[in-house]
């Protein structure tokens, strides 16, 4: 494995908002505490890595102690989900018989929520936060790193990078679960298309 890196992309933990199907972008949702409790029992059930990046939002960087309280992140405001502007906090049936709403839901790549982020916006801003990972990753010599983000990063991400091609809808994001991508050193560096996608590894059998 000296000439592969792999990096893990995680969704934060299940939050309030999350529960409620409210959009949550910018602004933030505190785990919900069954979920904590979950997050604490799966701790020693997940693999451990050489370097921790994560969003600065509270949900993310939660989740990421709760997993590993060892870690220390280097936190990414690039990793942050789309933001949802005047649509932030909520639901669908809050929202549905709203016009621009409804251009969205038809069209969610090319529309943009009022004062929010269009798609394209969110993954240029996606794209500088992981030209930043690469050349972090690659300057420290780290074989093996994990980014904790958000549900919209993750399929971004998963659908650029997987070696076959997955639309961004069909991508499951689990919360405080994931993915892992391994590149060869080469490949990595040059921002190719990962060599292999996994889920998550167990490393030990959880209880009960």
């Amino acid at each position: 494995m000296d000439d592969r890196v792999v990096v893990a992309v995680y969704r934060h933990g299940l939050t309030e908002a999350n529960k409620n199907h409210q959009y949550l972008g910018w602004t933030d949702s505190s785990v919900c505490k069954d979920e904590q409790e979950r997050i604490t029992q799966e701790r020693n059930s997940h693999s451990f890595y050489h370097q921790y990046f994560c969003s600065d939002l509270s949900r993310c960087t939660s989740s990421l102690n709760l997993l590993n309280p060892e870690a220390i992140p280097i936190l990414l405001k690039e990793f942050r989900e789309i933001n949802f502007g005047d649509w932030e906090g909520r639901t669908y049936e809050e929202l549905k018989h709203d016009l621009q709403y409804q251009d969205w839901i038809s069209s969610p790549f090319t529309v943009k929520p009022p004062n929010g982020e269009s798609y394209l916006e969110f993954t240029d801003r996606v794209r500088k936060g992981w030209e930043k990972i690469i050349t972090t990753t690659v300057k420290q010599g780290d074989s093996k790193v994990m980014l904790m983000s958000h549900g919209g990063v993750l399929r971004y991400l998963i659908s650029t990078y997987s070696p076959i091609k997955l639309d961004f809808w069909d991508i499951h994001a689990p919360y405080c679960g994931g993915y892992e991508l391994v590149w060869t050193k080469n490949g990595f560096w040059r921002g190719e298309k990962c060599i292999l996608l996994r889920e998550v590894p167990i490393t030990a059998k959880q209880n009960g």
